[in-house]
């Protein structure tokens, strides 16, 4: 496994940027869905289209770690809209909040 180009750690949760994002927009829909474009814009923010490390889910290569995304996005959502803060956590913790 690689690591991170932004925190500089070992992924050790590969599951890509936009496969994250997309489960991120599921979510947004159910709750509020016009700042599904705003997301895709933070997104394409930190995107980095190289890595050596794959996806588990769509095999694509990724170089930035769930933590550091989840992090981007919540640090995003907890200026836009704090009252879904405690849900994203809910659904998108990935160790890095508590």
């Amino acid at each position: 496994m690689n690591e991170c180009v932004l925190c500089k750690e070992i992924i050790t949760n590969p599951v890509c940027i936009e496969c994250i994002e997309r489960e991120i927009e599921a979510w947004l829909y159910e709750v509020k869905p016009e700042l599904i474009e705003e997301l895709k814009t933070k997104t394409t923010e930190i995107s980095v289209d190289t890595g050596e490390t794959n996806c588990i889910l769509c095999h694509d290569s990724m170089s930035i770690c769930t933590y550091c995304y989840t992090s981007h996005i919540f640090e995003w959502l907890k200026t836009r809209v704090p009252e879904l803060i405690r849900e994203f956590r809910k659904f998108f913790d990935f160790n890095y909040f508590f």
